[in-house]
């Protein structure tokens, strides 16, 4: 059984939700129930799942500044409602 508690510790939200990706691939597990698993809201699942469809180059900004800036949703919301 996987442990749950790391995907909390990345400061970077790509990799966050890369890792939630991963996880719901892995286990077969619909968002829902990643959601029960992790105790965390399914909308909150798709807020880092709907990064994983940005452009490359966007989530590649995310990637290089996502730990010396501070990147959250609401700064992001733009960015994903324009794609």
């Amino acid at each position: 059984m996987r442990h749950y508690l790391h995907v909390e510790k990345y400061a970077n939200p790509i990799l966050h939700a890369q890792e939630l990706q991963h996880i719901m691939n892995e286990e077969g597990l619909s968002q829902n129930k990643l959601s029960k698993k992790l105790g965390i809201s399914r909308v909150r699942i798709t807020q880092f799942l709907n990064l994983l469809k940005l452009s490359q180059e966007k989530q590649d900004y995310i990637l290089a500044k996502g730990k010396a800036e501070q990147i959250t949703e609401r700064k992001l919301r733009k960015t994903i409602n324009s794609e």
